[in-house]
Parts: structure tokens; sequence; C-alpha cells
């Protein structure tokens, strides 16, 4: 995870914290035809991440985006980052599905560094002796 891909990270959120509903809903339908978009799910984070307080819709939306994160690019900068680290309470079974994404991405001994480290800042508020262990 280079000072690059958290410097990109970090502008796709902050455009993602600009958007307008309509432009949300705009970059859901394009997320819908191209799945794989990773651009489109990192702005799409930073705009659900602080709607989602106050909304179950954006909760519902920001866990389903923050599980496939987990799923698909674990080793990103966005992984590693609050957008997608969730809680036990609030999230319920979206936290213990990324928990246990999680924990079978870090189960070898040959895991990259970063998905280990990714790991470990996920669990590290809400379970600090889960993070202390994967170190």
């Amino acid at each position: 995870m280079g000072s690059t891909d958290l410097e990109a990270t970090a502008k796709l959120v902050a455009k993602g914290h600009q958007l307008s509903d309509q432009e949300a809903g705009s970059l859901e339908g394009q997320l819908a035809v191209n799945p794989t978009d990773l651009s489109l799910r990192i702005q799409l984070l930073g705009y659900y991440f602080l709607r989602s307080h106050k909304s179950d819709s954006a909760r519902k939306a920001r866990q389903r985006h923050a599980v496939w994160i987990i799923q698909h690019h674990a080793d990103t900068a966005i992984a590693g980052l609050p957008y997608v680290h969730l809680d036990p309470v609030l999230d319920g079974e979206a936290y213990d599905e990324a928990k246990e994404l999680w924990l079978g991405r870090v189960s070898t001994q040959d895991v990259d560094s970063t998905i280990r480290k990714n790991a470990i800042k996920f669990f590290y508020v809400r379970e600090p002796d889960l993070a202390e262990g994967l170190l």
C-alpha cells in the first residue's frame, strides 16, 4: 500500500463526500453494470459513510460495499480505512460476515502483509485482543 494508493483513495473518498443523492444513485447504476469498478465503490463509501449514522438504507449500502471490498480488494488502502470498518452492534450480520472474511484472509502463513495490517485495523477498536493476536 504505497502513498500514491492512499492519496488516490483519499481523493476518491473526498469526491464521494461531495456527491448529491442523485449523483450517488447514478454511481450505483454504473456499478450495477460494472460491479468490479473499485473507484466507484470508494466514492460511494465516502458518500455513505457519514449518512450511515442517520439512515438505515445508507448503513446497509455502506455495509454492502465494505464487505465487497474485503472480499475482493483486502490489500488496498481503502480496506484499512474507517470507511470499511464495521461495528458488531450497529452492523450486526454484516460485521459477522466481514469478520469471517478477514479471519479467512489472514489464516494462511503467507498472507500479504498489507492484508494482515488492514485486518488488524479492522479489529483494533472493537476487538483489540483479536487484533493483537493477528500481530
